[in-house]
């Protein structure tokens, strides 16, 4: 009681305690209104990269399959195109062709998740796939 007596002068001291106590409860709770916003915003962050990969995966998908397609149906197919029938515009990239084999690539990006497929086919009709694998670049 000593630091309160200091601290306020006598006729002021009979409420200083409780404002005193009302100021740090309502910083305590201040405190703790952040930091479960500030929670809830990175978990929202999260949950919408999440879906934006989703997204981007199922472009690259799409783009893939009409490429594939696309190449099935003309054996002259280059690719190098901005296909925009799928969930999101995506990329075929140029059809690389080697002894017997071709391989596809597509890429999708949703926000700032792109999603990047590379596919090897084994025969055109009808299309046998050697892989599919998601790739993090291009060579």
């Amino acid at each position: 009681m000593f630091f309160f007596k200091n601290l306020f002068p006598r006729r002021a001291r009979s409420g200083s305690a409780l404002l005193l106590t009302v100021l740090v409860l309502s910083v305590i709770v201040l405190r703790l209104v952040v930091a479960s916003s500030a929670a809830f915003i990175q978990i929202e962050q999260r949950s919408i990269a999440s879906r934006n990969k989703k997204v981007a995966e199922a472009g690259a998908v799409a783009c893939m399959e009409h490429a594939m397609n696309a190449l099935g149906r003309n054996p002259g197919y280059g690719g190098g195109e901005v296909y925009t029938g799928a969930i999101t515009p995506c990329t075929v990239r140029p059809v690389e062709v080697g002894a017997g084999t071709w391989v596809l690539k597509s890429e999708a990006t949703v926000g700032m998740q792109t999603s990047r497929l590379q596919v090897r086919l084994s025969a055109l009709v009808p299309p046998q796939i050697a892989s599919w694998q998601e790739v993090a670049s291009f060579p």
